[in-house]
Parts: C-alpha cells; sequence; structure tokens
C-alpha cells in the first residue's frame, strides 16, 4: 500500500494518541480529538488496513478493560455482542444500527476497571460486499469489483450512540447458517462473565482486576442466548425485545 505520508491530525483511540495522515482523517471523524501529541502515528493509506492499526493501538495502549465485540446503544444502556472474528459481529451491529440503536463499536467493548461503564470505540464500520448485499446498503462512491470490504459511514445506515454507558445487555450470538427461525433465550451472568474474559484483549496486564470488571458487568447486565442465521431478523428480535420495534 502507498504511504500516505506524515500524520496531520490526532484522534483520542480510547485515552491514546494516535496520528493519521490526512487522507484517513475523514474516516475517523467520529473519534475525539487528542490533547497530547500522538503516541502512535499511522500512515497506511488504505482505511480497512488504517481501522485495524488504530484498534491495535488502542487495545494495547489504553487503560481500559477490552473485549472482542460489537456494541450499540439502546434507550436503557449499552448491548454488547463479544464473539471471535468471523462471527459477524459487524453485519449484526450494522443491522442493529439499521434497527435504530445507536453505533458504539464493531470492534471493541471497552469498559472502565472499576465501574464496567463502556466507552465507546467508533472506528470506521468495515463490511464485506455479502453483508452490503444483506442489509441492502448501496453506496454509490463504491466500486462493486474494487474490493471485498468496504468502510461505510456510520451516517449512511443509522446514528452514534453516546461515548460512555452502561452495560445493561450481553447478547450471546451463535451463528447457525440456514436456521429458519430466531430463537433469544435467557442466558446466565456465568455465561456472559466466560465469553468476556475468552474474548478479551487485554485481560492478562492486571487479571485480578480484569476478573473484577467482569463479574460487575455481567452480575449488572441482562445475559441473552441467541442463535440466528440472518443477522437483520436477529436484529428486529432484539429491537423488540429491548422496546424499540
Amino acid at each position: 500500500m502507498p504511504d500516505a505520508g506524515r500524520p496531520s491530525a490526532c484522534i483520542n483511540a480510547l485515552g491514546v494518541p494516535v496520528g493519521l495522515a490526512a487522507q484517513l482523517v475523514d474516516h475517523f471523524t467520529a473519534f475525539p480529538r487528542c490533547s497530547r501529541p500522538a503516541e502512535v502515528e499511522i500512515t497506511e493509506a488504505d482505511p480497512v488496513l488504517a481501522s485495524g492499526l488504530v484498534t491495535r493501538a488502542a487495545v494495547e495502549g489504553t487503560a481500559l478493560f477490552c473485549v472482542h465485540a460489537g456494541v450499540v446503544s439502546t434507550p436503557a444502556g449499552a448491548l454488547a455482542l463479544p464473539g471471535p472474528s468471523g462471527l459477524g459481529k459487524s453485519t449484526l451491529v450494522a443491522a442493529l444500527v439499521q434497527a435504530g440503536l445507536g453505533y458504539m463499536s464493531d470492534e471493541v467493548l471497552a469498559l472502565d476497571r472499576a465501574t464496567a461503564v463502556a466507552t465507546s470505540f467508533p472506528r470506521p464500520m468495515t463490511l464485506d460486499v455479502r453483508s452490503l448485499d444483506l442489509l441492502d446498503i448501496h453506496l454509490p462512491m463504491l466500486d462493486a469489483g474494487a474490493s471485498t470490504e468496504a468502510v461505510v459511514p456510520v451516517e449512511a445506515i443509522g446514528h452514534l450512540g453516546p461515548h460512555h454507558a452502561s452495560v445493561t445487555a450481553i447478547v450471546l450470538a451463535r451463528r447457525q447458517p440456514g436456521a429458519v427461525t430466531v430463537t433469544v433465550t435467557d442466558g446466565s451472568s456465568a455465561e456472559a462473565a466466560s465469553a468476556l474474559i475468552r474474548h478479551s484483549f487485554n485481560h492478562y496486564r492486571d487479571p485480578a482486576s480484569s476478573v473484577r470488571t467482569v463479574a460487575l458487568a455481567a452480575r449488572t447486565a441482562r445475559t441473552y442466548i441467541a442463535t440466528y442465521s440472518d443477522a437483520r431478523q436477529l436484529a428486529m428480535v432484539l429491537a423488540q425485545r429491548l422496546g424499540l420495534g
């Protein structure tokens, strides 16, 4: 990839000042600007690759407890979708944003270690062409044949959520290709805690603090177990369950 040149702007990525080159700035406007010099400089020109680099810098440098998860806001608080790569978190998050929930992140649930309050990590949403088709998202500026992934502006499908929110729901989603119906059942705090630890980025830095944060988050949130095939169907069911439908 070509070098985008020296960073010209600095964003606050979970407390980590990250410098971005001019070509990238417009893709990261949802992040607050940093108030001190950049600690990490990103010169990658491709916004999809740059988004991954920003995520890496944030989870490696932040003091917050970070989990691999999608996060959206509801009237009651934040809904978290922890899970591994390949689960379809970004597609689920996009579908939930289409259904009226606020976008906080499609990659990182960042929790204050003392309060378990979530901080938004609104990186550019990256969706593959199959997800764009599934969600009926049409972006005129995209050349469908140029790439298998695209950076999708949140405003093209919905709205941003708050910068901070208490986690009030944790959804453990299990994709079952070919499933005809969506099922959503109650889960336990133990299942939620296990998922948060299992999919965390940085629990090893302070294991005792991480366990306390996870226990607090799992204890104060409602846990759901969801099985689905179609992300839009699950989004509609969850929106109804949360009183939005």
